[in-house]
């Protein structure tokens, strides 16, 4: 039998070290018989620790939830570590971003980043910095357990708290021509200038419950709304301009 040799560099020396190919190989075949039993007993676990509440079903697929990668990392006696917690400001969202290390029984050890951010609220729901803070740890930990035992499985804190990407947005209403002089505020959001739709709700034009004032850019879509109560600020005077095509000489034959 022929003995295949090559080199290795020692990363921490530089020094370089015989690497011995031959019995490399034949280690790896060994170890297939290991991953084949750790395989089986993952799926063992999950059929007998896994229940229809520890599961989230998204397009037809099932994502586990934190209930169970803790079935899993219990039954696999895996112990995790929080190594690192960061947390960012990104314009108006706190980031945090966390990183656990989980380490298996033989040895060998995983390390996973979470994150989570506050613009990741949906619907009624409002997530706070301390939400964020659990969730990116939660996010970290299932992904380390699952590196470990799962081959990076996705989890169910993963995917349920995303918005849809991309989503159409709804056409911007034509505002209302804006009234020469009287005082219109600046946009409090970009600076620019804003529409009056006073005058269009006084007349009956709008919707008493529309805004006051809209910016007249529409990347920006400010808007201010009437004063608490529903009482709109009167709106500016109209100048009361005379018909130039009023005679008062109805003898005049045009």
């Amino acid at each position: 039998m022929t003995t295949a040799l090559a080199t290795r560099v020692d990363v921490d020396t530089g020094e370089l070290h015989a690497f011995n190919v031959t019995e490399y190989v034949a280690g790896l075949n060994t170890g297939l018989t290991v991953q084949h039993q750790l395989a089986a007993a993952y799926d063992r676990a999950v059929l007998d620790l896994i229940g229809p509440n520890d599961v989230q079903v998204e397009g037809g697929r099932s994502f586990k939830k934190k209930s169970a990668w803790r079935k899993l990392q219990r039954h696999f006696n895996l112990s995790t570590q929080v190594v690192n917690v960061r947390h960012d400001s990104v314009g108006d969202t706190f980031l945090a971003t966390v990183t656990v290390r989980a380490t298996a029984p033989w040895g060998q050890a995983a390390e996973a980043v979470g994150a989570c951010g506050t613009d990741e609220a949906v619907g009624r729901r409002t997530i706070s910095m301390a939400d964020a803070l659990a969730t990116a740890e939660t996010r970290a930990t299932n992904r380390a357990v699952s590196n470990l035992i799962a081959m990076g499985e996705v989890s169910a804190e993963e995917i349920g708290e995303r918005k849809p990407a991309d989503a159409p947005r709804a056409p911007a209403r034509t505002a209302a021509t804006p009234v020469v002089g009287g005082e219109v505020p600046p946009c409090p959001k970009c600076g620019g200038k804003m529409w009056d739709n006073r005058p269009d709700k006084a007349a009956g034009k709008r919707s008493a419950k529309s805004p006051d004032f809209k910016c007249r850019d529409t990347s920006c879509g400010e808007v201010i709304w009437p004063p608490r109560g529903g009482a709109t600020t009167a709106p500016p005077p109209v100048p009361d301009y005379a018909n130039p095509f009023d005679d008062e000489d109805e003898g005049t034959p045009f």
